[in-house]
């Protein structure tokens, strides 16, 4: 019951009225059919930026790394030449030596992450408020930064990929039904995080809070999360001379971290933010008029 939302605002954000409920009910009947095409146009335009667009002077770092003639030379021109863990470039390198070198196939990887996250969200939109709004969630992830970003050779759309999993992952954790896999996926989606990103360990703020809340309202700790979540941080601890090589760069560095530019960096997480309040005050707003005895308006006949 933690994951699920009151019967009569499922049902009212499922069958809006008037010519949205006739939406909803066509929607309902092929969701799946609805889902793949709006995922398609998403990815035919990031597939159409990334064939178009040439490498930019990040990506070209991305390209030089992923590049180098072995692996050890690869992560030793981590702290170097470019401050990140090397999930990223690992990525790109195997995406290399499955489709060449050329810029799409340097794209892949991010191109990849997109097209999963897109597919995250409508899971994770579906069983809150009907293929209608899981669908509308699906359209508005392109028209964010996260478009741009999907045909850009950076991690930054794996680490968002990574944060729609973890939310999917403890979802299906907590719910019960699937909860190995859950924890499983969880543990996976936030060390996948850290090895993609530095930023990484702010996904975990969400779900430490997420299930600081679950708890208090249970009276009940779940150790499995909270372990699975030490044990995604303790994978993380091969990272730390990296961590320590790249925090010598600081000083130097062209963009050293200060709050403005962390506030720059969440720009794509804020937007589609903005997606997950909206769901949210929908959710709440169905619920309060449903416990108030607020029937659904009548469908049309």
């Amino acid at each position: 019951m933690d994951n699920q939302v009151d019967g009569t605002a499922g049902q009212l954000l499922a069958s809006p009225p008037g010519a949205l409920a006739r939406l909803a009910e066509r929607l309902a009947r092929r969701p799946h059919r609805a889902c793949c095409i709006g995922i398609g146009l998403a990815m035919g335009g990031a597939l159409a930026i990334a064939a178009v667009r040439p490498l930019w002077f990040d990506e070209i770092f991305t390209w030089e790394i992923a590049t180098r003639p072995s692996l050890g030379a690869l992560l030793a021109a981590l702290g170097p030449m470019d401050p990140s863990p090397p999930l990223h470039y690992l990525l790109v390198r195997a995406a290399h030596a499955l489709a060449g070198t050329g810029q799409v196939a340097t794209r892949l990887p991010a191109l990849v992450a997109f097209l999963l996250t897109l597919i995250m969200l409508y899971r994770l939109a579906l069983p809150l408020a009907g293929p209608l709004f899981a669908l509308a969630v699906v359209a508005a992830l392109p028209l964010t930064p996260a478009l741009d970003y999907a045909a850009e050779a950076r991690p930054y759309m794996l680490l968002m990929a990574c944060a729609a999993a973890a939310l999917l992952a403890w979802r299906e954790a907590t719910a019960g039904a699937h909860r190995r896999a859950g924890l499983c996926a969880l543990l996976l989606a936030l060390a996948a995080a850290l090895y993609a990103h530095f930023y990484g360990f702010l996904l975990f703020v969400p779900i430490a809070v997420g299930e600081a809340v679950r708890g208090w309202r249970s009276r009940r700790i779940d150790l499995a999360i909270w372990g699975v979540m030490a044990l995604a941080a303790a994978l993380a601890l091969p990272l730390l001379p990296l961590a320590r090589q790249c925090l010598a760069l600081r000083p130097t560095f062209w963009a050293t971290p200060t709050p403005r530019r962390l506030v720059w960096a969440l720009t794509l997480f804020a937007s589609v933010g903005l997606v997950a309040v909206l769901a949210a005050l929908l959710a709440f707003g169905a619920a309060w008029r449903g416990r108030r005895g607020v029937a659904a308006p009548p469908r049309p006949a």
